[in-house]
This record gives C-alpha cells, sequence and structure tokens, in this order.
C-alpha cells in the first residue's frame, strides 16, 4: 500500500472566487494570485520552513516525478 507523511487534501477550487484558503496562501506567497491554475496537478509549491519563516516557490509544468526531483533540490538551495 502507499502511504503519505503529509496532509492530502479533498477536492477544492483553486482558481476563482472560491479558491480554498490554502490556494490562495500559496499563491500569495509566490504573488501568483492572477495566475490560473490549469490544473491542479500541473502546479506544484515547493514550501522550506526554516525556525521562524517560509519560503514557498511555484513550479508550473515540471512534469514527470523525474523532472521535479531534477529541480526541487536546486529551488530549495536558491530559497536559502
Amino acid at each position: 500500500s502507499l502511504e503519505s507523511n503529509f496532509h492530502l487534501m479533498s477536492k477544492v477550487n483553486v482558481n476563482g472566487p472560491k479558491t480554498d484558503a490554502a490556494w490562495m496562501a500559496l499563491k500569495e506567497a509566490t504573488k501568483t494570485q492572477s495566475q490560473d491554475t490549469r490544473w491542479n496537478f500541473e502546479t506544484k509549491f515547493v514550501v522550506k520552513c526554516g525556525d521562524t519563516e517560509c519560503s514557498v516557490s511555484r513550479l508550473a509544468g515540471a512534469g514527470t516525478m523525474e523532472a521535479l526531483k531534477q529541480v526541487v533540490p536546486e529551488v530549495l538551495k536558491a530559497s536559502g
């Protein structure tokens, strides 16, 4: 069986006036609230938290899991 060590969300709105609060917070953190998400699996947010604050990066169209594995270390390094 597959297990996750993170919270999975139920189906929510990711665009428009009924955008889910979590998605809105991620869009606001990346200053991309005016950018619609074409498909919720197409857009990924990488959140890296320190002791007092978090940095958030938006990755749109990262594609396959292999492509994501290549880009995430660079994003984490750049976010400090």
